[in-house]
């Protein structure tokens, strides 16, 4: 800008180097407003992000309302009891339980209460899943917790798994217990070597523990 133009937008006399620091001023605040610009696009695509997540958690919350019915890999249902969206809906993690019914003839005299914890990373991160009462079998360990090795492909949760998915492997499990993921070893063994002691136990375990199917 010349010199002339400065000095009438100033009002006095500039010197060469006055010159030059106000356009070095001028150019960082173009730099600046161009920093802001990029911030403010990157907080929109993280709002944008979060959105989506949002939809996500809320479309498979719906898919588990009410009671769910399946026939594969086993047959089997899910009865929706409560979920955190709907007393808490910005809170996180959010909390949903519901009750497993599976098919298997000592394990179908009950069904097992289970929580669901969605994170704020969901769906990269797979949800907390863990029995809330107790259940004799060699895949669910004392914290109520399954072998996430049973959930998922080579124990890797894909973004792309549904909730709905994730509980059907549940109940599949539970009706077919696998031995080689087993976090009770007693158990496993038990089921192994003496399938009698261990239809007894966890029969008698889902008369203490389990809850109703209605």
């Amino acid at each position: 800008m010349p010199k002339a133009a400065l000095s009438t937008i100033i009002g006095t006399n500039v010197s060469s180097t006055d010159a030059r620091n106000t356009r070095t001023i001028c150019f960082y605040e173009g730099e600046i407003q161009s920093s802001l610009h990029c911030v403010n696009k990157t907080e929109k695509r993280v709002k944008d992000m979060a959105t989506g997540q949002n939809r996500r958690i809320i479309l498979e919350i719906e898919r588990l309302r009410g009671s769910v019915k399946w026939t594969e890999p086993s047959v089997g249902e899910f009865h929706f009891d409560y979920t955190s969206l709907d007393d808490k809906p910005t809170e996180k993690p959010v909390i949903t339980r519901g009750r497993i019914l599976t098919s298997a003839e000592i394990f179908k005299e009950a069904a097992f209460e289970i929580e669901i914890k969605l994170l704020d990373n969901y769906p990269f991160k797979p949800p907390e899943i863990r029995f809330l009462k107790k259940i004799y079998h060699p895949n669910v360990g004392t914290d109520g917790r399954i072998c996430d090795q049973l959930l998922y492909n080579n124990g890797e949760h894909k973004p792309t798994t549904s909730l709905l998915d994730t509980i059907k492997r549940i109940a599949y499990a539970i009706d077919n217990p696998e031995l080689d993921h087993a976090v009770n070893p007693e158990i496993a063994a038990e089921y192994q070597l003496n399938r009698a002691e261990f239809n007894r136990k966890a029969l008698e375990w889902v008369k203490l523990y389990g809850l109703s199917r209605n």
